[in-house]
């Protein structure tokens, strides 16, 4: 029989009360309170726990399940970083007191999966015991963002349905939750040259995910922002079930385009991901260079001397780290040039960070459009990771220290947005310090998402220094909520202690071609680049003439566009120079061979506003409007000729470009139009990838209530979807049995939602 009791227990949140959501605690201990009704007497209570065994976690197949721990927490009686905590606890209470605190920490198991973290839920009970019976309990987990490659099955579907929940569509399948309105709007333009390329990007990003963390959490508090460790094969990320099944193109001489793909990431039909969408786009464009089931994330470099590719995979995390003593300094080269010093760990932003970005076709490799896509945060987690076992590894918390963080006094050569003190955009609600002065999106001006357990910004507006301690290794209070699996900053622990590796770091930075723009004057090198391929072409025999074969196309173009892509993820040069590259990229027009040459070069010149090309962009559409099957062209002065000629490029891009580029002019009612207009011509040819590729980027836009229009105006509607999954199942190759699965998820999205 139990015992009468008049004992509580509880996690205590930063105002000092019991807090149902600070049971969900990291490796850094949280304040934990014991409290009495009756303190008439004297008493000794025994603190102790055991796991709860509500479910057994489904794991993957692979995943050894020897290494699967005990949760266990730790109690201690301060919360002083190096404390010594214990399994259970002794307290006594003497006559008059009605309450002890203590703290209460995740117990850091080496070795173990998730070095001892909760695998999906509230599994730990810790009781209070008198005389030995159990008098009081409460239950806690040990939430830290994890590997994402190895949650269990619950795990994946709480993170989705969390997701989701942030980001829900309207029955038109608009998205309209608050990851649409706010979080994918905060990394356009606005932030490109705040939070790129300069030291700001790792506080900025930190912030960033946590302000998304807590969002998640308010629609499951189990849930954590887990993280992709793209410097090793994580094929569980890239599943139907998870984040999406991706195609796989292996190029031996790949061409990037900014923010765009024709494929699809593919969805079970209970994912919640498969009806995503930003606003009025649908579907996730998302296409691997590398092989996402069996390979770390890269691609294939063409070495135009050898006339070989061969795959460029990420930089490992240990070569990360190696040689790095301070968050970010620069230096004068020989020639007296500033560029960030080789001992900075902000370099991580070109390799692995930048790399792994452009290691998928598709929203992720273009900054304005990366959060489209949700491996984005995944990917960022990881690079938040690395960030926080760098600083565990040298101990380098203290938010004063310039090692830590520099620009720690007011420096009039130093732009005052980059002080540590400085409020941060876009919580700080003023437009950006760059040249695009954008507004706060949404409601984050003053609005960064609060907690009951755990640090808050003044004004709901964080500053740089909020972001340098956030394990409370210095300062308890600076403590944000989080933690990762594999290190533990309270009690100095990580896994993998990591050794130097001076010939392997070397040699990492030898391997891509694609070079990262650290100065001014390398820019300007590109750009003499794309000058003499232009000046090359006018001194040769024309294009078509040559042999087009897979591995030979046109390597040098692809190369300049290609590093010209990944340095606008982080380079902070190439702003300074975007007029001139832009006038550059649109010579380069005649240079190019191939459609998907063509394609490379309009994407960013509109990006750009290059008016004369979203003129001519209206113009082709009106073409498609009379005739779907009218070759799309654009036209340009070609040097060599002394002549304004004309290229062919992809139809589907007339549609997708005019749609970002203006939100008005393809609206539900053309899209109709044009497609009844062809119909006959145009789902005749879905199997042809250009009319397949153009159909599904008009419906991409199209409101759900449109979508069913179309439906309706089909002679055999009543067998096309299932017409459509044959024709999927019998593809001549994958990526077009992709495309049609897209076709049809819009079609029956759309039905099933009225």
């Amino acid at each position: 029989m139990s015992q009468k009791t008049n004992l509580a227990l509880s996690f205590i949140g930063i105002e000092g009360n019991a807090c149902t959501d600070a049971a969900y605690i990291t490796w850094t201990p949280s304040k934990f309170r014991i409290s009495r009704s009756d303190s008439s007497n004297t008493e000794k209570i025994v603190l102790d726990q055991e796991q709860v065994k509500d479910t057994v976690p489904e794991f993957p197949k692979e995943i050894d399940l020897s290494t699967l721990g005990i949760p266990t927490v730790l109690f201690y009686s301060d919360n002083v970083p190096g404390s010594v905590g214990e399994a259970s606890y002794e307290i006594t209470f003497e006559a008059g007191e009605s309450h002890k605190d203590i703290f209460v920490g995740g117990k850091f198991q080496a070795e173990k999966l998730f070095n001892g973290a909760s695998p999906e839920d509230l599994d730990i009970k810790i009781k209070a015991m008198r005389d030995g019976v159990e008098i009081s309990a409460v239950k806690a987990m040990i939430r830290v963002r994890k590997n994402a490659n190895l949650l269990s099955r619950k795990a994946r579907k709480a993170y989705l349905h969390a997701l989701a929940a942030i980001n829900e569509a309207d029955s038109e399948g608009r998205g309209i939750g608050i990851y649409s309105t706010d979080f994918f709007k905060m990394h356009v333009k606005g932030s490109k040259s705040i939070a790129h390329g300069t030291e700001v990007f790792l506080p900025w990003h930190r912030l960033y995910l946590l302000d998304l963390e807590r969002q998640l959490q308010n629609a499951d508090p189990a849930v954590s922002l887990h993280y992709w460790k793209f410097d090793e094969p994580a094929p569980n990320i890239f599943k139907a079930d998870f984040l999406g099944e991706s195609i796989i193109d292996r190029a031996e001489n790949p061409i990037m385009t900014d923010g765009i793909s024709t494929s699809f990431a593919r969805f079970d039909e209970d994912n919640p991901l498969r009806s995503w969408a930003i606003d009025r786009e649908k579907l996730i464009r998302r296409m691997s260079w590398f092989d996402n089931q069996n390979e770390q994330a890269g691609f294939n470099d063409y070495n135009q001397e050898t006339g070989q590719a061969s795959f460029y995979a990420v930089q490992k995390e240990q070569d990360t780290y190696h040689d790095k003593e301070y968050l970010f300094r620069q230096s004068k080269d020989e020639s007296g040039k500033v560029k960030t010093d080789n001992k900075s760990f902000t370099i991580l932003e070109a390799d692995p960070h930048g790399y792994t970005h452009v290691s998928n076709n598709g929203f992720i490799n273009y900054v304005p459009t990366a959060p489209k896509d949700p491996v984005f945060f995944f990917l960022h987690s990881n690079v938040e990771r690395m960030w926080g076992k760098w600083q565990t590894m040298h101990a380098l918390f203290d938010p004063s220290s310039e090692k830590n963080y520099p620009n720690q006094k007011e420096d009039a050569a130093i732009p005052s947005w980059k002080n540590v003190n400085a409020r941060l955009w876009p919580w700080n609600g003023k437009v950006t310090p760059n040249e695009y002065h954008y507004e706060a999106p949404g409601t984050r001006t003053n609005n960064f998402t609060t907690s009951n357990c755990f640090k808050n910004f003044e004004d709901n507006s964080p500053i740089i220094k909020d972001a340098l301690d956030p394990f409370g290794v210095i300062d308890y209070g600076n403590y944000l909520g989080f933690g990762y699996d594999d290190t533990a900053a309270f009690s100095s622990n990580y896994s993998s202690k990591l050794e130097k590796n001076n010939e392997r770091f070397v040699q990492g930075l030898k391997k891509s071609g694609l070079r990262i723009f650290q100065k001014e004057e390398d820019v300007e090198s590109l750009l003499e680049a794309m000058e003499q391929l232009v000046d090359k072409h006018s001194k040769t025999e024309p294009m078509l003439s040559r042999s087009a074969t897979t591995s030979n196309r046109n390597p040098e173009l692809r190369s300049v566009l290609n590093t010209l892509t990944l340095n606008k993820i982080f380079s902070s040069e190439i702003p300074k120079l975007s007029a001139r590259i832009n006038n550059t990229l649109e010579k380069l027009l005649a240079v190019a061979e191939h459609k998907e040459e063509t394609d490379a070069i309009l994407i960013p010149l509109v990006y750009a506003d290059n008016r004369d090309i979203i003129h001519q962009l209206e113009l082709n559409f009106k073409a498609l409007e009379e005739d779907i099957t009218a070759e799309v062209s654009v036209r340009y002065y070609d040097s060599s000729s002394e002549k304004y000629e004309t290229k062919a490029f992809s139809r589907y891009l007339v549609i997708y470009l005019l749609a970002l580029y203006d939100y008005e002019f393809i609206q539900d009612g053309k899209i109709y139009e044009l497609i009844t207009k062809n119909g006959a011509a145009l789902f005749d040819r879905i199997e042809e990838e250009e009319y397949l590729d153009l159909l599904i980027t008009l419906l991409c836009f199209a409101s759900n209530e449109t979508i069913r229009r179309i439906y309706a105006t089909l002679s055999d509607s009543t067998d096309f979807l299932a017409d459509l999954i044959l024709k999927s199942r019998k593809a001549a190759d994958k990526k077009t049995s992709n495309k049609i699965w897209a076709l049809h998820t819009l079609f029956s999205n759309a039905i099933r939602n009225y």
